[in-house]
């Protein structure tokens, strides 16, 4: 009988553990199909209902990062401010520089990324979004500085050439930043931010059949006539970075 009793009892733990392993790769299974379909929304209610059961720093920065993919910025740095010792977590620095930078404290974004930068040197995303920074600050050196330390550091290719691109058009240089983007869109990697940065450069190089192309696949002529006009007649640059 007690032999039974023992039995009984360590089967109970066995079985137990593995209930345990089956409901956390259950739920393993059920983020990484809310992130690989982007379903922001019940991701976010996911990371709440983990952290109602367990505070954890990295899950309350998986939140802050599905709040800033949902567009919600300010939530993003509410959640992101509360991770204990923040300093010393390059990860949770970087979503709290991105917030501040989206919510238009671009200073603010500047010494946060430095700051960041200082914990970890050679990152190319850092480097990266300095580069997006200096930019918007009107740094022109300064951001293309940080963008080539970006690309010597190995990040994404069609990344760092828009933002390169986009540098040049700051410049004026259109010529160059059409050589940088053209590649890019004749290889069908582009996207709708590389697209207007190359029209733009396009146009403002004269070369207004290859623009009309490019806008054929999203606009008709009427839309791609007027575009166009606006760009000859434009005096700035505005156009997205990466």
């Amino acid at each position: 009988m007690y032999k039974i009793v023992i039995v009984m009892i360590l089967s109970c733990f066995v079985f137990g553990c593995a209930s345990s392993s089956l409901d956390s790769k259950l739920s393993e299974s059920k983020e990484s199909i809310l992130i690989e379909t982007n379903n922001y929304p019940n991701l976010i209610a996911y990371y709440k209902d983990q952290l109602k059961i367990k505070e954890s720093d990295s899950t309350r920065i998986k939140l802050a990062e599905a709040y800033a993919n949902n567009g919600d910025y300010e939530s993003s740095l509410f959640v992101i401010t509360r991770v204990r010792e923040k300093e010393s977590n390059v990860k949770a620095i970087v979503v709290e520089c991105n917030a501040l930078f989206e919510l238009g404290n671009i200073r603010k974004a500047e010494l946060c990324l430095l700051s960041a930068n200082e914990l970890d040197k050679n990152n190319p995303e850092i480097e990266n979004q300095l580069g997006i920074t200096y930019a918007y600050l009107g740094y022109i050196k300064k951001s293309k500085y940080y963008f080539e330390l970006s690309r010597e550091h190995f990040v994404d290719d069609v990344k760092i050439k828009n933002n390169l691109a986009m540098v040049s058009m700051l410049e004026g240089d259109f010529e160059h930043a059409a050589s940088l983007l053209l590649p890019i869109y004749i290889k069908g990697a582009s996207n709708e931010k590389i697209e207007t940065n190359l029209v733009f450069s396009l146009v403002k190089i004269n070369q207004i059949d290859s623009a009309k192309k490019i806008l054929a696949s999203r606009y008709s002529k009427k839309e791609s006539f007027q575009i166009i006009n606006d760009i000859k007649s434009s005096q700035s640059v505005n156009s997205p970075m990466i």
